[in-house]
C-alpha cells in the first residue's frame, strides 16, 4: 500500500466518514468544508511525523469547521479567522485523539529545528500580536513568546474557544487590538498627537478582556481560565495555509498595511512547506469508479444465442453440411476431454470433503451415554457426542473472456480450456456465468440502427470512460437447460475453431463475434456491478473470478468537461471530452475509500494492474485467477517482466522449462496459472501406426504423457484455489 493511501485511509478513519483524499502538487495540505475534498502535498522531502501532522489538522477542519457564512465577517481578515480556528480544531483533535499531542509535538518540533517561520536572527518580541499567538501556539514548546498583561488575556481567550462562534469573536478582539496597536505606533513615528476618537479606540483595546464571552455565549469581566486541552503546556496547535477558508469575496478588510492584512509568520512557513513540494512530477489525476448501466453493457444469454443460431441455421441451409468437419472434431473434443472433467470433479469432491473433515466440531450433549455409565468413578467423560460441520461457503463462477484480435492464434486453445471448466461446473453443480468483452456485438448494431445510441455510465468529471461500443456478452449460463447449453457450447466451439482453422472452412461467423480491440480495463470495471448481481441472483457467499486473456488492454479514457467557442457565434460553452488518462494517475473508489495508482510496480503506467486492485479491494472475499495461454519465449519474458517479481521468475522459468506452465500469485492475481499454447494444442490420444519402431512409440507415449500431466497440474491448480 502506497504512502498516501495509508495517510488518505488515517484521514478516513479520523474523521468517521469517507473523505475525498487527493495528492497533488500543491504547497499545503488543505480541507474543502463544502466537497469534503482533503488535499494532500506530493512532498519528496517530508517524512511521516509531518504527513501525520497535517492529515491530523485537516481532519480537524473536516470534523470541527462549519459551512460557515464568513459575509458577515468582512470587517475581519480571514487570515486571524484561520489562526483562532486552527487553534481550536487541533484542541479538539487532541482531546477526541490523545495520541495526536506527541505527532504534533513532533511535527512542529521539525519546522522549528528548519527555521521554517524564518526567524533566526529576528527578535519574535518585536512581531505583530497575531504573528505571536500563531508562533505559539505552533512552536511554543521550542522558543519563548512574550505576551504583555493585556494581549495575555487575548491569548487565553483564543485558547479558550470551543464553538466557531468564539473563534469569530476572538478574531475580531485579535483584528482590532492589532490595527490599533499599529495606528498607535504610526502616530508615534509620526510625532502626531491622537484624537479623542484613538484615545477612546486605544482606550478599549487596553481592557480586552470585557469582552470575554463566558460559557453561555455572553461577556465575562473576568478572563477566562485555560481549559484542560490548554495549549500553554503543549502549544503546539496552529495553521496550515490560508486555504482552509473562502477568500471572502475580494480577500476581506484591506487595512493599507501589509503587517496587518497578513500573518508573517504564516507567508515564511507555506513559502518553506513549498519548497518541499515537488513541482517536477505530473500533477496526480484521479479517475472515479463510473456507476454502470448494466442493461446497454451486457448483452443477455438469450439475446446472443438466438442471434448466433439464427446465423448458423440460416447458413447451413444455403450451403448443407458446411459444419461437417468443425462439428467432428467438437465430438472428439468432447470425447477426450471428458477424463479431464472427470478428473476436475473427484479433486474437487476430496478437497470438499478434506476441508469439511477439518471444519467438524466434536461437541458433548446433555445426554447420558449408558454404555459409559459403569466407567463413571473414574470417567468424567460420560455424555453422548455429536459431531457438528459448520456450513461452508457456497461458490460460483465468473468467465471472463478476451475476445480481442491479439487472441485470434490462441483462441480455439482458450476456449477448448474454458470449456472444461464450464462442463466441470456443470458436474458439480456450481452456477456460472461466461462473458466476451468486446467492441464489435454492440458496433453491429449502432451500424444497423442509427437511432440506437446507448449511454452506458454516468458521464461525470473524472469518471472512467466506457466506449459506446463496449459490450459484455453473456456467451453461456448455468441459468438454462442442459441441452440448451449444449448447443451454446458448439456453436462457441464452431466460432472459435474458425479462427484457429489453418485450411479453409466452409462456413462463416456472425459478424458481431467478429475480433475487435482488447477493452480489458473496461471488462474490469463492469465487475465492480457484475459481481454483486451474480451473488444476488445466485444465492452464492463467494464468487471465484477467473479472467482468460494475453494480458493487453487497449488505452483507456476518462471524462473531462472542457470549455469551447462556438465558431458560429463566438459564445462560449462546456462539453464532456473523452481524454487520456496519464501515467501516474489514481484509480479511486468512492465506495471503499482507497485510491490504487496507474503507475505498477512492474510496468510504468499500468492501468489494467490498478482496475484489478480495485475490484479486489472491493470484493475481499472473491479470488482473482488469471489464466494466460503463452505461445513462446518472447511472451513468456514479457509476462514475467510485469508481474512476476524477481528471483520468484527465476523459479517460474525453470518450472516452465520442465513443466511448460506454471502457477504464481502475482501483484494483480490471487492466483496467475500460465500455460504453453503448443503444449496444449498437441494432442494427448495415444496413436501410432501399426508398423511404428519402438523409439516411435516411445516418443508418442510419451508425447500423451506430458500432455495431459499439463494439462491435469493446471486443473489441480484451479481446483485449489476456487475450493
Amino acid at each position: 500500500m502506497s504512502n498516501h493511501e495509508v495517510k488518505g485511509t488515517l484521514a478516513r478513519l479520523m474523521a468517521t466518514e469517507n473523505l475525498i483524499v487527493e495528492t497533488k502538487n500543491v504547497s499545503t495540505a488543505s480541507f474543502d468544508v463544502v466537497s469534503r475534498i482533503l488535499t494532500l502535498p506530493n512532498w519528496e522531502k517530508a517524512d511521516n511525523v509531518v504527513y501525520d501532522l497535517l492529515v491530523g489538522h485537516e481532519v480537524g477542519h473536516a470534523l470541527y469547521t462549519p459551512e460557515a457564512d464568513l459575509r458577515n465577517c468582512r470587517d475581519i481578515n480571514p487570515s486571524f479567522i484561520n489562526v483562532v480556528e486552527d487553534v481550536r480544531i487541533e484542541k479538539l483533535m487532541k482531546r477526541k485523539f490523545p495520541g495526536l499531542r506527541k505527532t504534533f509535538y513532533n511535527g512542529y518540533q521539525k519546522f522549528y529545528e528548519n527555521d521554517f517561520f524564518e526567524l533566526d536572527g529576528k527578535s519574535v518580541d518585536n512581531m505583530s500580536l497575531v504573528d505571536r499567538i500563531n508562533i505559539h501556539f505552533k512552536i511554543g514548546n521550542f522558543i519563548e513568546v512574550k505576551f504583555s498583561e493585556d494581549e495575555k488575556s487575548i491569548v487565553k481567550g483564543v485558547e479558550s474557544a470551543e464553538t466557531f462562534e468564539d473563534v469569530v469573536h476572538w478574531s475580531k478582539i485579535l483584528w482590532d487590538y492589532c490595527q490599533n496597536a499599529r495606528h498607535k505606533e504610526k502616530i508615534k513615528e509620526g510625532g502626531e498627537q491622537p484624537t479623542n476618537q484613538d484615545e477612546e479606540s486605544s482606550s478599549d483595546s487596553e481592557d480586552p478582556s470585557a469582552s470575554i464571552p463566558d460559557s453561555t455565549g455572553g461577556s465575562s469581566d473576568s478572563s477566562p481560565t485555560s481549559s484542560d486541552d490548554s495549549t500553554s503546556s503543549d502549544p503546539s496547535e496552529g495553521d496550515m495555509g490560508d486555504d482552509d477558508f473562502p477568500d471572502m469575496d475580494g480577500g476581506g478588510v484591506d487595512s493599507g498595511d501589509p503587517d496587518i492584512d497578513s500573518v508573517l509568520s504564516q507567508d515564511n512557513l507555506d513559502k518553506a512547506l513549498e519548497s518541499l513540494n515537488s513541482r517536477h512530477g505530473p500533477e496526480s489525476s484521479y479517475v472515479e469508479v463510473p456507476k454502470m448501466d448494466l442493461d446497454k453493457i451486457i448483452v443477455p444469454n438469450n439475446v446472443c444465442s438466438d442471434q448466433i443460431k439464427v446465423h448458423f441455421d440460416t447458413q447451413e441451409k444455403l450451403v448443407p453440411g458446411c459444419y461437417e468437419t468443425v462439428d467432428m472434431e467438437y465430438s472428439k473434443f468432447r470425447k477426450s476431454i471428458q477424463k479431464e472433467v472427470s478428473y476436475l470433479v473427484k479433486e474437487f469432491e476430496c478437497k470438499k470433503s478434506a476441508d469439511s473433515y477439518r471444519r467438524t466440531l466434536t461437541a458433548r450433549t446433555g445426554s447420558l451415554d449408558t454404555t459409559k455409565l459403569h466407567t463413571y468413578k473414574f470417567n468424567e467423560d460420560i455424555f453422548k457426542k455429536i459431531s457438528v460441520v459448520p456450513d461452508g461457503k457456497n461458490h460460483g463462477l465468473v468467465f471472463v473472456l478476451d475476445w480481442s484480435g491479439s487472441m485470434g492464434r490462441v483462441l480455439h486453445d482458450t476456449v477448448c480450456q474454458l470449456i472444461t471448466l464450464v462442463w466441470f461446473c456443470k458436474r458439480v453443480g456450481i452456477p456460472f456465468d461466461v462473458y466476451l468483452f468486446t467492441n464489435e456485438w454492440t458496433q453491429c448494431r449502432i451500424q444497423h440502427d442509427y437511432n440506437y445510441e446507448p449511454e452506458p455510465y454516468d458521464r461525470v468529471e473524472n469518471a472512467f470512460h466506457i466506449p459506446k461500443y463496449f459490450s459484455m456478452v453473456n456467451i453461456l449460463t448455468s441459468k438454462v437447460r442442459s441441452s440448451d447449453l449444449d448447443s451454446q457450447i458448439r456453436n462457441l466451439y464452431r466460432i472459435s475453431f474458425y479462427f484457429s482453422s489453418s485450411y479453409g472452412v466452409f462456413y462463416q461467423i456472425p459478424a458481431q463475434s467478429q475480433l475487435s480491440g482488447t477493452p480489458l480495463n473496461e471488462a474490469i470495471i463492469t465487475l465492480n456491478q457484475i459481481i454483486p448481481e451474480f451473488q444476488k441472483k445466485n444465492g452464492v457467499q463467494k464468487v471465484n473470478c477467473v479472467i482468460l486473456t494475453d494480458g493487453e488492454a487497449c488505452s483507456s479514457k476518462k471524462c473531462k468537461t472542457v470549455t469551447r467557442r462556438n465558431r458560429l457565434d463566438d459564445e462560449e460553452y462546456t462539453t464532456m471530452i473523452h481524454t487520456s488518462i496519464p501515467g501516474g494517475s489514481y484509480i479511486r473508489d468512492r465506495r471503499t475509500g482507497h485510491t490504487h495508482s496507474t503507475q505498477g510496480h512492474f510496468y510504468y503506467g499500468d492501468i489494467t494492474a490498478a482496475c484489478l486492485r480495485q475490484v479486489k479491494t472491493r470484493f475481499p472475499n472473491s479470488n482473482f485467477i488469471g489464466i494466460r495461454l503463452i505461445s513462446g519465449s518472447s511472451e513468456l519474458s514479457s509476462f514475467l517482466n510485469r508481474h512476476v517479481e524477481y528471483p520468484e521468475s527465476i523459479e517460474c522459468r525453470k518450472i516452465w522449462k520442465k513443466e511448460k506452465s506454471f502457477s504464481v500469485k502475482t501483484d494483480t492475481y490471487d492466483r496467475c496459472i500460465a500455460m504453453s499454447t503448443t503444449t496444449l494444442r498437441n494432442d494427448s490420444t495415444f496413436y501410432v501406426n501399426p508398423d511404428a519402431s519402438k523409439a516411435q512409440i516411445k516418443s508418442a507415449f510419451k508425447k500423451s504423457l506430458n500432455s495431459k500431466k499439463l494439462n491435469k497440474k493446471v486443473l489441480t491448480d484451479f481446483i485449489e484455489i476456487i475450493s
